[in-house]
């Protein structure tokens, strides 16, 4: 699973992230991978993507329903 990055970036808090995706195909020559997403694929360069388990939780993240997702960290 991974997040895809939000283009274009609107504003310095905008929203960054949008997902997660699942990932169907990779292309090593291209650097490129299949994702699929909301029942359809969408092809993107790697760079485009982050692995679900590295973002930061504080980051601002979008479902692919659209809503964004708040976490509150209990310390």
């Amino acid at each position: 699973m991974v997040f895809l990055l939000k283009e274009p970036q609107i504003g310095k808090f905008g929203i960054r992230y949008k997902g997660p995706f699942e990932i169907k195909e990779v292309d090593h020559n291209l650097k490129n991978v299949i994702l699929l997403c909301n029942g359809s694929e969408k092809r993107v360069h790697i760079d485009k993507i982050e692995r679900a388990d590295s973002i930061n939780p504080l980051d601002s993240i979008e479902n692919n329903s659209g809503a964004q997702l708040e976490e509150i960290i209990e310390g």
